[in-house]
């Protein structure tokens, strides 16, 4: 099987929402899967003809549309069953044989409706329909018939599968603390062997992933790996986008990429230092979330600081100075929860303003940026009252990865740096929240040691 077809967007996509399979069961999914498709909207727009002949129009151009429908629906939901087959190629070959005859019949109906269907003369509905079903015919030969009288790949080593033997071990389908399926392989003695590398959304999918362990295994050669068995098993790759900007990301060694670059880099010195910056921070980086915003408390030249993030991880207000200790920090921050009668004062600078918190004309909290206008400003300070209740107070010195979901409603992962700032991201969304914590897992375990590819 190619790279590149293992790769085809469908695959990945059946495999991400569905569940593991071989790409030519995932193509035969969404051939189906469209082929339904095309069937229903077939009868609706069928069902639309029928009001207008009933109002007396001329339905013809919408039938002739509902039957072109739901001809290549019929075809492609049969296709798709035969694609999904583990048939020999030759089969499969005949059901697109008679996937093209059915297409063929199809463009022959387009142009003889409705002057050359069904009428006393030139009438050529009755070979058109046979040729359609010859198609039809085939694609179900296929998918019955065929596959009885030639031998599968599987099945022509057959013969030379080792003899069966009754085996020591038994497979478990269990559900784990995220409520994710898996699998495990017990010896008799209650030893656990092998357990699934993920968890499944749904118990059908842990049983594939459990048959295909099954399938595989027997035949499977054994290599040597010439590493240690904690080593790193990703790269960090650098590359030059098209942009021109330099970016990394951290590609597994089974091909996924793990994580990426938040931000495009000018210099290719750049990423190299955000590559350096994940090292440091990614091994021992706490798993935090950020819900409800967050006061950072953090040190810098003898003094400590405070900053509230927004649950986006953005910096929304800070200390107007700094203090000699942590717990003096802690102090001021409890005081900006408790106090009264605080007073929000924004006022121009340079370009733009700026606002502070003030109470009894003591400053209390202080906004991070130049806004370009006032409303603007009294904007953010909404936003940071609205959270200075709620968010927790914890301290980003060694750097911290925080589990959020995007606009489309995915669970992603982001590695803050000390400083607050996003040095890194998941390089895809993911279902649930256990299936991001398992992404920085793999980050967290990878990507110390990880070489860097140019």
């Amino acid at each position: 099987m190619s790279e590149e077809r293992q790769s085809n967007f469908l695959v990945r996509t059946y495999r991400r929402y569905i569940g593991p399979g071989t790409p030519g069961e995932a193509i035969g999914y969404w051939v189906f899967i469209i082929g339904a498709i095309l069937g229903v909207i077939g009868i609706v727009v069928f069902l639309y003809s029928t009001t207008i002949d009933l109002n007396g129009g001329e339905p013809f151009d919408e039938r002739e549309i509902a039957v072109v429908l739901s001809s290549i629906g019929l075809m492609m939901l049969l296709l798709g069953v035969v694609i999904r087959l583990p048939s020999n190629r030759r089969v499969t070959l005949v059901a697109l044989l008679g996937a093209v005859i059915t297409l063929a019949a199809t463009v022959a109906f387009i142009w003889a409706y409705p002057s050359n269907w069904n009428v006393p003369t030139d009438d050529f509905s009755s070979e058109i329909i046979a040729i359609y079903s010859v198609g039809i015919g085939l694609i179900v030969l296929s998918a019955i018939i065929l596959p009885a009288l030639l031998k599968t790949p599987e099945d022509v080593f057959e013969d030379l599968a080792p003899a069966k033997v009754d085996s020591k071990g038994t497979f478990e389908l269990f559900r784990d603390r995220a409520d994710d399926w898996r699998w495990r392989l017990r010896h008799s003695n209650g030893n656990i062997i092998a357990s699934s590398g993920e968890g499944y959304s749904s118990k059908q999918n842990a049983r594939k992933g459990m048959e295909s362990v099954r399938k595989n295994v027997p035949g499977a050669p054994v290599i040597e790996v010439n590493r240690p068995e904690d080593a790193s098993q990703a790269t960090f790759q650098l590359y030059e986008d098209q942009a021109g900007e330099w970016r990394w990301r951290l590609r597994h060694d089974n091909g996924r990429i793990i994580a990426d670059s938040g931000e495009g880099y000018n210099e290719r010195s750049g990423a190299s230092d955000a590559i350096a910056r994940v090292r440091e921070y990614a091994a021992s980086a706490h798993l935090l979330q950020l819900e409800n915003g967050a006061f950072d408390l953090y040190s810098r030249d003898g003094q400590w600081h405070w900053r509230l993030l927004n649950p986006r991880g953005r910096a929304l207000a800070e200390s107007p100075h700094g203090y000699d200790s942590r717990a003096d920090a802690v102090t001021a921050v409890e005081e900006l929860r408790l106090a009264e009668s605080v007073t929000a004062e924004v006022t121009p600078s340079g370009d733009g303003y700026t606002w502070q918190l003030v109470r009894d004309g003591a400053p209390l909290a202080a906004g991070t940026r130049t806004y370009s206008n006032e409303r603007n400003a009294n904007d953010a300070i909404s936003r940071a009252q609205a959270l200075v209740e709620g968010a927790d107070i914890l301290t980003l010195n060694v750097g911290a990865f925080d589990l959020y979901k995007d606009k489309a409603d995915e669970w992603r992962w982001r590695l803050l740096a000390s400083n607050g700032r996003i040095i890194a991201d998941s390089g895809e969304g993911y279902s649930a929240r256990a299936k991001a914590r398992q992404g920085v897992t793999s980050v967290q375990r990878n990507a110390p040691d990880a070489p860097v590819q140019s």
